[in-house]
C-alpha cells in the first residue's frame, strides 16, 4: 500500500450497515478497502467536476475580454 495515514472517523450505524453489506456482496475484504475506494471514486469525480468548472470559467473570462474589446473598439468614441 502506498504512504498511508491512519485516521478516525464516525460513521453513523446506518452507514456502516451499508457498507458492511457492500463488502459482502462486493467482496471487498474490509471496511477500510470499502471506504478507500469510496474515497477514490469521490475524490476523482470531485476533480473532474472542478476541473469542467474551471474550464467554464476561463471561457466566460475569455468572452468577456472579447466583449470589452469590442467595446472598446467600436463603441467608445
Amino acid at each position: 500500500m502506498e504512504d498511508s495515514e491512519k485516521i478516525t472517523i464516525r460513521i453513523p450505524k446506518r452507514d456502516l450497515r451499508y457498507i458492511d453489506l457492500i463488502m459482502k456482496l462486493d467482496s471487498y475484504s474490509s471496511r477500510s478497502e470499502v471506504i478507500r475506494a469510496a474515497i477514490r471514486e469521490f475524490t476523482d469525480n470531485r476533480v473532474d467536476f472542478l476541473l469542467e468548472k474551471i474550464e467554464k470559467l476561463e471561457k466566460t473570462e475569455e468572452k468577456r475580454a472579447k466583449l470589452l474589446a469590442f467595446e472598446d473598439k467600436y463603441l467608445r468614441k
